[in-house]
C-alpha cells in the first residue's frame, strides 16, 4: 500500500513524526474497510525505536506495533483499524531519535 523509500509516498519518517497515509480505496482494498491485515517494515533505521500504527484519527497510542534497533530491517504482522471517521486511513509514528522508512503490506480487509 506504501513504501516511503518511493517519491510517491516518502520521504522517510522523521524522529518522533507522524504520517497519515490512505489505506482504504488503494490497491483493491475496499473503500468501506474498517481494518486491515499487514506486514508492517521498517528499514533504513538510524536509531533504535519503534513503530506505533493507529487509525488516523486517533492519538498515538502507547503500545508499539515494531521494535528495531538501528541499522536493522524490522518487519511484524498485525490486524489494524482504520480511521474511525471513513476516511480509511491509518498513521504511523516513529517513536525513534532517527529517520525511518515504513513499508505497508496489507493482505487482507475488514468491512
Amino acid at each position: 500500500v506504501f513504501d516511503t523509500r518511493f517519491a510517491e509516498h516518502g520521504p522517510a519518517l522523521e524522529p518522533a513524526a507522524t504520517r497519515i497515509f490512505f489505506v482504504a480505496g488503494a490497491c483493491g482494498i475496499d473503500p468501506s474497510a474498517v481494518a486491515v491485515a499487514v506486514n508492517l517494515t521498517v528499514t533504513q533505521t538510524e536509531a533504535t525505536g519503534e513503530l506505533r500504527a493507529f487509525p488516523g484519527n486517533q492519538a498515538v497510542p502507547i503500545a508499539s506495533s515494531l521494535s528495531f534497533r538501528a541499522g536493522a530491517t524490522r518487519a511484524n504482522n498485525g490486524i489494524f483499524l482504520l480511521s474511525t471517521d471513513g476516511a480509511g486511513t491509518i498513521a504511523i509514528h516513529n517513536a525513534s531519535a532517527g529517520t525511518v522508512h515504513v513499508i505497508l503490506d496489507v493482505n487482507g480487509f475488514f468491512r
